[in-house]
């Protein structure tokens, strides 16, 4: 199973670099240091991105969400449609999976509209000058009143809850290719919040740090 993962991660980690590959906002030194997280998560550190710039950081995290809605979310919902179709006669659990990846879906669009809206543009004004300080302790409150792991533990919910219904699923290879999207994309997210939680908000707290130094200093 441990190999069959690690399989899995790779060949996840080379559909990344092709999502990626025309995208010249993040560097191959950023896309590197990405490869070690996917394929080595248990090793992570956040002092491993301590070279990179927050507006890299900023731009691999906007290009995730863009992929997540269109890409992603689309595909499972595009496999699930296709088993509900050959076997929903014989699974009933398939209808109720479509039920709860709609109510999922909803919920992380609703997610990465907040985030986007208050999070991320600030950072944007933030990296262009022109953010507002007394903004900085509600954008700040804010992420950590509104932002956890539940949008991940959703996902798992929906895979488990689909064997709880109908057992004899596990080990089904018709339905592997479902079971990898939903687990590949459970991943992804969880890098992408490794990443947030630890790497761009400690980034974006020492750049407020450093613009508001060097506004005392200016003033001086």
């Amino acid at each position: 199973m441990e190999r069959y993962q690690l399989k899995s991660r790779q060949l996840y980690w080379d559909n990344w670099q092709e999502r990626m590959g025309s995208n010249n906002s993040v560097s191959m030194a950023f896309k590197g240091q990405l490869k070690e997280l996917f394929l080595q998560t248990q090793n992570f550190e956040d002092s491993d991105f301590d070279t990179f710039q927050l507006s890299e950081i900023f731009n691999y995290l906007k290009e995730s969400h863009k992929y997540y809605l269109n890409v992603a979310l689309p595909k499972i919902e595009n496999t699930l449609d296709q088993l509900c179709r050959k076997f929903k006669d014989e699974y009933l659990s398939l209808g109720i999976l479509k039920i709860f990846l709609e109510k999922y879906k909803t919920e992380l669009k609703q997610h990465i509209d907040l985030e986007e809206k208050v999070l991320f543009l600030f950072v944007d004004k933030l990296l262009k000058g022109t953010y507002s300080k007394q903004n900085k302790d509600f954008v700040f409150n804010h992420f950590l009143h509104t932002h956890n792991d539940n949008i991940i533990l959703h996902l798992v919910d929906l895979k488990d809850d689909l064997m709880t219904l109908d057992p004899e699923l596990k080990g089904n290879l018709v339905f592997q290719i479902l079971f990898d999207q939903l687990d590949n994309f459970q991943f992804d997210l969880m890098i992408h919040g490794l990443i947030e939680d630890n790497v761009f908000m400690q980034k974006v707290l020492n750049y407020t740090h450093i613009n508001f130094e060097q506004e005392t200093m200016d003033k001086d």
